[in-house]
């Protein structure tokens, strides 16, 4: 029963050590947005691609919750919340067509 364990602790370590850790926004710092669309029709790819044109890093886009709803996330962390949000409001709703 002790090799088992001992097995069992090794390999963790070892998976540990390859791949890491997998952080969230809580740990690693960055921005989460709520994004609502008014037209429901809006694929997720279109807003990834709006938000990669900004160039603001790592982002991650999600559905979430309605089908018009989605969860942003952006890892960077050197700008102003504020600013960045408005900024992202005003191009999303740009290039979607839609209000956001």
């Amino acid at each position: 029963m002790n090799i088992f364990s001992s097995i069992l602790i090794f390999l963790s370590i070892l998976v540990l050590l390859f791949k890491g850790l997998n952080l969230g926004v809580d740990f690693k710092g960055g921005t989460l947005i709520e994004v609502r669309t008014e037209n429901a029709k809006i694929d997720i790819s279109e807003i990834r691609h709006s938000l990669l044109k900004m160039e603001l890093g790592d982002v991650t886009v999600k559905r979430f919750g309605k089908k018009n709803d989605y969860l942003v996330k952006i890892e960077m962390t050197d700008t102003n919340n504020a600013n960045l949000i408005q900024t992202i409001n005003d191009q999303l709703t740009s290039d979607l067509g839609s209000v956001v």
